[in-house]
């Protein structure tokens, strides 16, 4: 089955046939799209997610640029649309969460209740890295755990996708986008968390697992509550003891 993505048109979305896709884009000049034999590269394609693999590596170098420019002028970035929560194993959605200003810092994962295959794996611990301790720092760490549990189980299970929902949109950028510009322009992009970056770059770059990000923009999202709450009641507990 093909998919007909259109960024730049009448009406951005992501078509079935041709006939709808060509409606969207008649008359525009400046009309961009694209097809695509699968939904979710359709889906990265008209939202800017750029997955950190091989092909992408081979970027231009004036594209990057470019790329670079974009990201740094956004002053907002419209928020992923969130995906259809799924139970499969293979499709995985944890929220995530960094808490700088207790000490020590602590991090926190979270997987729904509901989620038969992983609710016994949300964590609670002490944030692992060198200062400074910055929030910023603190959610890629929580980001970096999450990772390393889910890949661990799922080493022998295949490929699969990661859903990160995260209140941070430095981190959710990261994941989408930057991680990749930064590692092909390293060497003048002066990135204030390099060392964090070079982790969680080589880590997504080592697994057979796609890692996408969801920035979690309602204040009432029940799961992040969740995971804040986790990450305060560890602090409590650990005050008391």
């Amino acid at each position: 089955m093909n998919y007909y993505a259109v960024k730049v048109g009448k009406k951005k979305g992501i078509y079935n046939t041709w006939e709808e896709c060509q409606k969207n884009i008649s008359g525009v000049s400046n009309a961009v799209f694209k097809k695509f034999n699968n939904h979710e590269d359709a889906f990265n394609f008209i939202n800017d997610i750029y997955i950190l693999s091989d092909q992408v590596n081979q970027t231009s170098e004036e594209s990057a640029r470019n790329l670079i420019l974009d990201t740094y002028h956004k002053s907002q970035i419209s928020p992923q649309k969130k995906p259809k929560i799924s139970h499969s194993k293979n499709i995985v959605n944890v929220w995530v969460y960094g808490l700088a200003d207790s000490y020590p810092p602590k991090i926190g994962i979270y997987f729904r209740e509901s989620d038969e295959y992983w609710k016994d794996y949300s964590y609670v611990g002490i944030y692992p890295w060198s200062k400074p301790i910055l929030k910023t720092r603190v959610g890629i760490a929580a980001c970096i755990k999450a990772i390393s549990i889910i890949t661990e189980r799922m080493r022998m299970e295949g490929s699969g996708t990661i859903y990160i929902h995260t209140e941070t949109k430095y981190l959710a950028d990261a994941i989408n986008k930057n991680l990749v510009l930064w590692y092909k322009n390293r060497n003048s992009w002066k990135e204030k968390n390099e060392d964090l970056y070079s982790f969680l770059y080589k880590q997504i770059k080592s697994t057979n697992m796609k890692i996408l990000a969801v920035i979690e923009t309602d204040k009432k999202c029940s799961e992040m509550i969740k995971v804040s709450q986790m990450v305060k009641e560890k602090i409590l507990l650990d005050k008391l003891e």
